[in-house]
């Protein structure tokens, strides 16, 4: 069997398995959930919007009654709407609980990770970042990868509060060597600033030259381009001692085995306006240093 094959294959059983999820829950008469949905990226503002970031994501929130199938499909909603981007994707915070027996929702929701895992497994066997890309894209027109690698996450311990809040942040991408130069010459026809082409493609080309060189060990893609929705919540463990957790908050998350039914205490996500978030300061590390500005490649030099 094929990659293709086989991933078309995982693809069938994931959405199966994430169907019977949501036919559970939604059977499940002390059901109750909250959403908040974050706006999408148009596919004509994507490159913007990943350099720059948004100054504005809206939210909606999801809470009545009739709103339960659509947080509940955001568990599978892996394909871009027609016009919006594949690489920005919407996330949906929330809450999800339920009153089910915790092992048979538990151990549903670890079949479903385990099959986002072995899609992600094969897609990325020995490619290329383009080639990984061409492949997931021609197998799954207008996926939305990040979405279908998530994983559902799901708690038993008692959950007292659930907090959801906006961080702006770096998100550096780790490259090796090789991985750097594939994307590099990927970049020579997209200049960005004040180059000429000409001037573009000599300054990507010396950067080639120098990691070829072999002087760095890593390197990383900087980029300012994440709002993250995180969601913190307080819980009490096994010996009834509160603890706190944080995660970025992409699904709404699921609790099982819970004191009482309904949601518990919980605050609302706000829309996220950038210009509201305090400035963050990116420190190199003392043994890194910035290869090219312009794409926020930082190079770790071989100690």
């Amino acid at each position: 069997m094929d990659n293709e094959t086989t991933v078309k294959a995982l693809m069938v059983e994931l959405l199966a398995l994430i169907d019977n999820l949501n036919a559970m829950l939604d059977a499940d008469k002390a059901f109750h959930c909250v959403g908040y949905e974050t706006s999408p990226v148009l596919a004509a503002d994507q490159n913007t919007v990943l350099i720059h970031g948004k100054q504005t994501i809206e939210i909606t929130k999801l809470e009545q009654w009739h709103d339960r199938w659509t947080v509940l499909n955001y568990f599978k909603r892996f394909y871009a709407p027609d016009n919006a981007a594949t690489r920005y994707v919407s996330r949906m915070p929330g809450i999800v609980v339920s009153q089910l027996p915790a092992e048979t929702v538990v151990g549903l929701v670890q079949q479903i990770n385990d099959t986002k895992d072995q899609i992600a497994a094969v897609v990325r066997t020995g490619s290329s970042p383009y080639m990984k890309h061409k492949f997931i894209h021609e197998a799954f027109p207008h996926i939305m990868t990040e979405q279908l690698y998530r994983h559902i996450k799901v708690v038993s311990d008692p959950v007292k509060s659930v907090w959801f809040k906006w961080v702006h942040r770096q998100v550096p991408i780790t490259l090796t060597p090789q991985a750097a130069i594939e994307w590099l010459i990927l970049q020579k026809d997209k200049s960005r600033g004040q180059y000429l082409p000409e001037e573009w493609q000599a300054s990507v080309n010396a950067i080639i030259g120098e990691i070829e060189q072999g002087q760095y060990q890593r390197l990383q893609r900087r980029r300012v381009y994440k709002s993250f929705p995180v969601c913190d919540y307080s819980y009490y463990d096994a010996q009834g001692k509160r603890k706190l957790k944080s995660f970025n908050a992409t699904l709404p998350l699921i609790l099982v085995n819970q004191p009482k039914s309904g949601l518990p205490n919980h605050s609302d996500l706000k829309t996220f306006v950038r210009s509201e978030q305090p400035e963050q300061v990116d420190n190199l590390p003392g043994n890194a240093k910035m290869l090219f500005a312009p794409l926020s490649l930082v190079g770790y030099p071989v100690s």
